[in-house]
């Protein structure tokens, strides 16, 4: 048989892996390209510091609640369905059921208090949790404690209680004085959009620390502030109130957003 010349031979043989080596540099550079042109955007959008400034009491309240929940200063986010590694009180006034944390006030008691024992200690923050009331009293965010001892009377604590009726209190170590429309000592009413007035009705309610300052959030809105000095850390939870009648506060979804003063 005819043997083709020798030139005619190595371009034969030599194509294949030409070939090869040029279908590896373009998926070289198409890999490049994507990277440069998509991984910046992608940095940007699971960490978009620059949309996320530290809040200032000079803000306004609207711009402090955007602020404070920013995503980038998320630090814990427990949807409560069951233990975890918060360590959260177990008992029979504190316990998980049905995909929620429940927390009952028996008549003979005014309020129990359910903390996350194992949950850092924050000072400037903005807690979130949603709450809803299925029977009679009313619930909160306590935070700032001095410890986690419920049965310590003593210890220093911070709770905002909000009732099934939309009223709420600033307990900050004591009752302070609120602004809205007064419904008793130390009591008033939040507006009708702020809070839904309805037992079995889930609210949305946001606590958030700004050195003395403390806001209170229902469903988004605004709602009210007060300033106390007592307590400028400490530990975190839950809590329900009564008035001489059995309680029970459903909570789901706690969340926890945290950043350095400015």
């Amino acid at each position: 048989a005819p043997i083709a010349p020798k030139h005619f031979q190595s371009s034969i043989s030599g194509f294949p892996l030409r070939r090869k080596w040029l279908i590896i540099l373009f998926l070289l550079l198409f890999i490049s390209s994507i990277t440069l042109y998509v991984l910046p955007r992608y940095r940007l959008i699971i960490s978009p510091r620059d949309a996320c400034p530290i809040p200032s009491s000079t803000d306004t309240v609207k711009d402090i609640y955007t602020s404070a929940t920013c995503n980038n200063k998320q630090v814990m986010a427990d949807p409560l369905l069951a233990q975890d590694f918060y360590t959260w009180d177990q008992n029979d006034q504190c316990f998980f059921s049905g995909g929620a944390y429940h927390i009952i006030v028996p008549k003979t008691s005014f309020v129990s208090e359910c903390f996350a024992q194992k949950a850092p200690l924050f000072s400037n923050f903005a807690l979130q949790v949603d709450m809803t009331i299925r029977q009679g009293g009313s619930g909160g965010l306590l935070f700032r404690a001095e410890n986690t001892d419920a049965h310590d009377t003593n210890a220093v604590v911070y709770r905002v209680p909000i009732d099934d009726n939309g009223s709420y209190n600033f307990y900050l170590g004591e009752d302070l004085p609120c602004n809205g429309p007064p419904v008793g000592k130390d009591w008033c009413r939040s507006s009708q959009n702020a809070f839904h007035r309805t037992l079995g009705k889930k609210n949305t309610i946001t606590i958030i620390a700004l050195g003395n300052t403390i806001y209170l959030y229902s469903n988004g809105q605004f709602v009210d502030s007060a300033r106390n000095t007592s307590n400028a850390t400490g530990h975190i939870g839950l809590f329900a109130n009564a008035y001489h009648n059995t309680v029970e506060v459903l909570f789901s979804t706690f969340k926890v957003w945290t950043w350095n003063s400015a």
